[in-house]
């Protein structure tokens, strides 16, 4: 799937970019992954697991809301995992074509 596909339908929209809310968020994804490496060392793994999780979700999102997008309201986690999927291929066909 690629951006222009996300954006058709729906799954994610355009926003000006906001390096600060990229930030913010980012911030948060810090606290859980200490939270995540506290819990991992205490062998609550499945809490771990989830805060991991959100960890993830709200990295993928501050890359979003620092290039210009926002996941919508109703795609959600799979937003942000389908965006990260297209930024990936993004890189990896720009780092092709330089080489």
């Amino acid at each position: 799937m690629s951006l222009e596909e996300l954006l058709r339908d729906n799954s994610i929209r355009r926003i000006p970019p906001n390096a600060v809310l990229a930030t913010r968020t980012l911030a948060r994804t810090h606290r859980d992954v200490a939270t995540a490496k506290t819990l991992i060392q205490n062998r609550d793994f499945d809490w771990a697991l989830a805060i991991a999780y959100n960890a993830m979700l709200s990295a993928g999102r501050a890359l979003m809301f620092n290039q210009g997008y926002r996941p919508s309201s109703t795609e959600g986690h799979v937003a942000v995992i389908k965006y990260l999927s297209c930024a990936q291929l993004r890189i990896w066909q720009q780092a092709c074509n330089s080489a």
